[in-house]
């Protein structure tokens, strides 16, 4: 079977190998935020250079080229900054579905004629938009380790240095991480406890680098994360527990001093939050937000976190 891709009336034929099981390409933004470009798999090859990977580059209406690289290189380059840009699609959808049901939740005689919603319902939403923005900065993170393991590059440039040599690709570097918990990677591997992260990261980075970069408010600020996370996620009695002395410490209080009845993760998350809980934004700065909340903060802390992780191209935008 053969394909046909146009260029300015030109065309380039290009092999595909019979009975391929996947024929799905990978779509990946590379270079500028108006090129698109997506990588070719093994199987599809163009005519001329068998045996050799292509990138195809399309930049706005200049047509389609051919680029031969490197299948390790490009790749790796690619996954790296796609995944700081899943995430920050993530975060930025999970504000899009927070800012109109945080108006939702107020208490009024009008509000039950106004909204959409009851207000406890809304609070419920506001929590399920944080369980996935935590989600997706745990996804991130994973998606990022594998890949500088398997010789990933930033956006920028950035490779940290291993002290082994790079796995051939993320699956293979799952594998190897599986092994150490006993084969199975899924009941060994755990994104959410950044101590845990800190500490494999020293075992296969130069200086745990660059997942030892985190300050230890970021830190501290994650971590208070994934118990707000767990408290949406579960009723038990170590959520409620660990969610109550969480609320207090960020709000100043006792840590054992009580929650007021029926008090949601929702209804915390869109009380105003203390800036010196947080460090520094650059990318969403406090004053860019609609409220001043804690969701908002926490969303600016993923923000800052991943650039961090995984720095973005000079100039380019998400």
């Amino acid at each position: 079977m053969r394909r046909r891709i146009a260029k300015k009336r030109r065309f380039f034929d290009v092999s595909v190998s019979p009975g391929s099981p996947d024929p799905k390409i990978d779509k990946c933004f590379s270079g500028s935020s108006n090129a698109l470009g997506w990588f070719l798999p093994r199987w599809l090859l163009p005519t001329r250079g068998i045996g050799r990977t292509f990138l195809i580059r399309r930049f706005g209406t200049e047509g389609i080229y051919f680029e031969p690289m490197s299948r390790s290189a490009g790749t790796t380059r690619i996954a790296a900054d796609i995944a700081r840009r899943s995430l920050w699609a993530a975060l930025n959808t999970s504000l899009r579905i927070y800012h109109p049901a945080r108006t939702w939740m107020r208490y009024s005689y009008e509000s039950f004629g106004e909204n959409p919603y009851q207000p406890r319902v809304a609070q419920k939403v506001v929590g399920l938009a944080f369980l996935s923005a935590v989600s997706a900065w745990e996804e991130f993170v994973e998606r990022v380790f594998l890949g500088y393991l398997a010789g990933a590059i930033a956006g920028n440039g950035y490779a940290p240095k291993l002290t082994v040599g790079p796995c051939r690709n993320r699956s293979h570097a799952l594998r190897i991480l599986g092994a150490v918990g006993g084969g199975d990677p899924q009941r060994f591997l755990r994104w959410n406890d950044w101590a845990w992260v800190k500490h494999v990261a020293s075992v296969y980075f130069r200086d745990g680098e660059p997942f030892a970069c985190l300050d230890e408010v970021t830190v501290a600020r994650l971590r208070d994360a994934q118990v707000i996370r767990n408290r949406v996620a579960h009723d038990s009695a170590k959520a409620r527990s660990q969610f109550k002395r969480c609320v207090n410490a960020l709000q100043g209080c006792l840590l054992d001093q009580p929650l007021p009845r029926g008090f949601s993760p929702g209804e915390f998350l869109a009380n105003d939050s203390p800036s010196e809980c947080f460090g520094r934004f650059d990318i969403y700065p406090a004053d860019d937000h609609t409220y001043g909340d804690f969701f908002e903060f926490f969303i600016s802390m993923f923000f800052e976190a991943s650039v961090v992780l995984c720095p973005p191209p000079k100039g380019l935008g998400a």
